[in-house]
């Protein structure tokens, strides 16, 4: 029984119905029932008789095996030149071939076709006519066999952006967008979301740690495509990744991997879920709650979703990943990434270089130079060229500005700091003396303290240093620790005593080193 062919393409319904002609030549059917069957032209089953003839079929060769052409399939024929136009562009279809086949544009070889008089829509209506390709699609577009991407487990997490939809906020009382960070792991193909407000890299670092503790490890690599958050400067070739996030990949020992722009298959595991997760979220409803309220809400869809089973593997995603991908992930690293900022600034006259309204101080080299400032909510590092010149505590207080260092100040800077220099120097007057001065000296009351001390010492410039060291005694004895309790001690003497002892102290000053003498200048 004859049947007849499906309603598919041209091709395959003429080498279908070529069989199935042969066929009933074969079993001795005749012309007119063949045509009546067939709906089918005497005219073509005399052709494809006498082809089959040529061939044996009819004196006993076996036919090939469908689906199997058993004639030969005839070259495609160019339209026949029907116009006048049409006779006049053929005359040059060398040069039109020519053209296309070194990748012109249609448009630019009817620019500079030989024939001025050629309309536009003629020439294009030829080359349909004809078949002629326009240009030679690039090589990621020509037919070919395309293998599977497929990552071994625990290697690789696809990463990319959307936006879910526009939500009205009631506490900021406007409309804002909502968008969400995708995560995917391409051997068990585990889902994972958060929302967000915005897509800057403290957000968008924040959202991946909580995926790494969700995951319970790290993959080897990250896959994603060029934000601004992880690339400073996209390309096609090298991109030049932000500073703060390779330093983020070298704390979790991640390769990061960023697709080429205009090349979305190498990350088409996670693009091919953007569409899914909008509509997983559709049953959330207009009013809003919260935005950890909708996480909530996700979370609950997404524990569904990753219990299906899925399309290519046939597997669910929790157990592929429980099973086989968690315990190939590293393992978290025992101290927490802390989100940092970076900024590049110059160094100001006064020592210091600005960070987020604070001021950090450096040597007094540095000044006018460009340096780097990398700065966390504990710790603020200043770079110049590569190396690391000065480290500070974070200043969070409101009515401080400046984080000064003792080892960026002056020499005599430094000794107006040190409490142990001036105790030296007491010391040199008497052991009273220098009890006194760190009795003194130990309330750390700063400025007002070494004032004291500064008036005590100036004391043996004027008086002998024996007479200082019983006035320091004295003073020690009523625990008056302040210099008018030792000045006191002088006042109450003759002034003519004091005038003696004046004397004497400024003889014995010239034959003293200079060095033993207390630094007024303090």
């Amino acid at each position: 029984m004859l049947v007849r062919a499906a309603k598919i393409g041209k091709t395959w319904k003429r080498i279908f119905q070529e069989r199935q002609i042969v066929m009933a030549l074969c079993q001795k059917k005749s012309f007119n029932h063949i045509s009546r069957t067939l709906k089918v032209s005497k005219k073509r089953i005399k052709n494809i008789f006498g082809q089959a003839q040529k061939l044996g079929y009819l004196t006993g060769k076996s036919l090939p095996p469908a689906p199997a052409a058993v004639l030969p399939l005839p070259p495609p024929v160019l339209n026949k030149n029907k116009s006048k136009m049409d006779k006049l562009i053929g005359q040059h279809l060398a040069f039109i071939q020519e053209r296309l086949a070194a990748n012109y544009h249609i448009a630019t070889i009817w620019e500079t076709f030989p024939e001025p008089n050629i309309s536009r829509t003629t020439f294009y209506r030829f080359i349909k006519q004809h078949c002629l390709k326009e240009h030679h699609p690039p090589h990621h577009l020509l037919p070919r066999v395309i293998p599977e991407y497929a990552q071994r487990p625990g290697e690789v997490l696809f990463l990319d952006w959307g936006k879910m939809m526009n939500v009205t906020d009631p506490l900021a009382r406007k409309n804002r967008p909502l968008y969400f960070l995708t995560g995917i792991l391409g051997h068990s193909r585990y889902l994972m979301v958060r929302l967000v407000w915005n897509k800057d890299q403290a957000t968008t670092l924040e959202a991946l740690e909580s995926m790494f503790t969700e995951m319970g490890g790290v993959p080897a690599k990250i896959i994603s495509d060029n934000p601004p958050c992880f690339v400073q400067r996209p390309s096609y070739y090298e991109p030049e990744l932000n500073l703060i996030f390779s330093r983020f990949c070298a704390h979790y020992h991640i390769m990061p991997e960023l697709a080429p722009p205009p090349h979305p298959k190498a990350k088409a595991k996670v693009d091919r879920m953007i569409p899914y997760i909008r509509r997983l979220f559709e049953g959330y409803g207009p009013s809003w709650h919260g935005i950890a309220h909708a996480q909530a809400y996700l979370n609950q869809r997404l524990k569904i979703a990753n219990l299906r089973r899925h399309g290519s593997t046939q597997q669910r995603p929790s157990e592929v990943f429980r099973r086989t991908e968690k315990p190939r992930l590293r393992k978290l690293p025992a101290a927490k990434y802390h989100c940092e900022e970076c900024r590049w600034s110059k160094v100001r006259q006064d020592g210091h270089v600005r960070f987020k309204d604070k001021y950090y101080s450096v040597e007094k080299k540095y000044l006018g130079c460009e340096v780097l400032v990398l700065g966390n909510q504990h710790t603020v590092r200043i770079y110049y060229n590569g190396t690391l010149i000065a480290t500070h505590r974070r200043l969070h207080q409101t009515m401080r500005h400046k984080s000064t260092k003792i080892g960026h100040l002056e020499p005599y800077e430094q000794t107006m700091t040190n409490h142990h220099n001036l105790e030296k120097q007491a010391a040199r007057i008497g052991p009273a003396a220098a009890q006194l001065a760190r009795a003194i000296l130990k309330n750390n009351l700063s400025f007002f303290d070494r004032r004291k001390v500064w008036g005590i010492l100036n004391l043996a410039q004027k008086y002998p240093v024996e007479e200082v060291e019983r006035a320091c005694a004295a003073a020690l004895a009523q625990r008056d620790l302040s210099f008018r309790g030792v000045e006191a001690f002088f006042k109450t003497l003759p002034s003519s005593h004091q005038k003696n002892m004046a004397a004497a102290a400024r003889s014995k000053a010239r034959r003293r080193p200079k060095e033993c003498l207390a630094n007024t200048n303090l």
